[in-house]
């Protein structure tokens, strides 16, 4: 929405999903390549502890098991601090201008109402 506006279709009517995993199929559909790195990191989430505790440990026995499942474990970990630390960089050199003293809304909360009421006229209306 910075870069051109954007519709109703795209914006605030978008279908709400409460479940990483219909809304990973939905964001692949819609185009939204960041929103189903997202989802898929949830849905890597929800079997992680699966990785972490359920498997046994025997050294005879179960030891390749074990040694699967912990770098698989890893291997998810790493993805998800991969798209962490992106998103993180990624605000940071994409943040949208914010014409406004950093310390006034610290101090004022009526400053923030301000701040979005002079960014809302100067767009047009629309924020």
């Amino acid at each position: 929405m910075i870069q051109r506006p954007a519709s109703a279709a795209t914006s605030v009517l978008m279908p709400y999903s409460t479940n990483p995993y219909p809304h990973f199929i939905r964001s692949l559909k819609l185009g939204q390549p960041y929103s189903a790195l997202i989802s898929i990191c949830a849905v890597l989430s929800d079997f992680l502890p699966l990785r972490f505790a359920n498997i046994p440990f025997n050294r005879v026995t179960t030891y390749k098991a074990h040694l699967a499942c912990t770098w698989a474990s890893i291997a998810i970990l790493i993805g998800m601090d991969i798209v962490i630390i992106g998103t993180i960089i990624t605000l940071l050199l994409k943040r949208p201008p914010f014409f406004v003293d950093v310390k006034l809304l610290k101090d004022s909360p009526l400053a923030i109402y301000l701040a979005l009421n002079q960014q809302v006229t100067r767009n047009g209306g629309i924020i």
